[in-house]
């Protein structure tokens, strides 16, 4: 999907894990991401088109720490291998995790109870895609 000039994945599922909190709960979420920005990236490489480093947005800072710190800790040491895969994209320069608070974040008006004064600043974003 193309949106604002860039393009744009979205997908919306139910998490099939649970989760000891909501740093790891995004976390793994980051993870999923990757995959398919991955996935992307290899699509657009077959039809001659190079997009690289793919960029994340994500509010939760513990998250972005962990993708960031490759060291196991007592709070993370149960988290799967597999989901460590987002680090290795992130060392290759294949993609970047930016932080971006609630509040410049419009997709949150599809998944966040927001007040109006922020749904109103995000509306015109959304219909510009």
């Amino acid at each position: 999907m193309l949106g604002g000039g860039t393009i744009t994945d979205w997908t919306s599922k139910t998490q099939a894990t649970v989760t000891l909190s909501s740093t790891e709960a995004e976390y793994l979420s980051l993870s999923q991401c990757a995959q398919e920005l991955r996935f992307t990236q290899m699509l657009l490489n077959e039809i001659d088109t190079s997009v690289t480093p793919g960029i994340i947005h994500n509010n939760n800072m513990g998250a972005i720490f962990l993708v960031k710190n490759s060291q196991v800790g007592f709070r993370t040491k149960h988290i799967d291998m597999r989901h460590h895969f987002i680090r290795e994209l992130l060392k290759a320069g294949l993609l970047w995790v930016i932080f971006t608070p609630s509040a410049e974040n419009p997709s949150d008006c599809g998944t966040k109870n927001l007040t109006e004064a922020l749904f109103l600043k995000f509306e015109a974003a959304i219909q510009e895609g």
